[in-house]
């Protein structure tokens, strides 16, 4: 693939990270967590058939009751709201900490690009074809073939090893991807 722009990369790579979508989930939960904890505060009936067996003598019967939940469940609802807000917290912190990696590796990228764009491969190929036509004519003698053609080597293999590293970097740009 090929990068351009930033704001599209930013929306592709933030729409797919699964970090963010963990968190995106957790985020849903807490607040989910929030509506429940207030539906503790509604009065609780009971109805049912129990056993009695306490006084030594067994007896069956229907159990009706019902409570009133006054202290129980007092700062629930507020440990809800507080760790819902710090959800959405860690899932913003999240976010713009994704987007900062994705701002360094973009500008690696580039930086990369225009290295490679640098390098002209088929003029390299070209001065080792030179440099062996010169060699058997005799123009040049074989260290100098060598010394010569050291360096055109030595030139391939820096851009080779920026080409890696290019590839390394569009990885991990793309890793939810892969």
């Amino acid at each position: 693939k090929t990068i351009n722009d930033f704001n599209t990369l930013r929306d592709e790579v933030i729409a797919s990270d699964l970090d963010l979508q963990a968190l995106s989930f957790a985020t849903k939960a807490a607040e989910k967590q929030v509506s429940v904890n207030k539906q503790d505060w509604l009065p609780k009936l009971e109805a049912g058939f129990r056993r009695n067996t306490d006084t030594g003598m067994s007896m069956n019967g229907f159990v009706v009751g019902g409570s009133i939940p006054l202290f129980s469940n007092r700062k629930k609802v507020q440990i809800a709201k507080a760790q819902a807000i710090s959800a959405q917290l860690m899932q913003e912190d999240a976010r713009l900490e994704v987007e900062n990696n994705l701002m360094a590796l973009f500008n690696e990228v580039l930086q990369l690009k225009e290295a490679i764009a640098t390098y002209d491969i088929p003029l390299l190929y070209k001065s080792l074809d030179l440099l062996k036509q010169a060699l058997k004519e005799g123009q040049i003698s074989l260290i100098e073939y060598f010394v010569e053609a050291e360096t055109v080597y030595k030139s391939l293999q820096e851009r080779m090893q920026l080409e890696n590293q290019y590839q390394k970097v569009m990885a991990n740009i793309y890793k939810n991807e892969i």
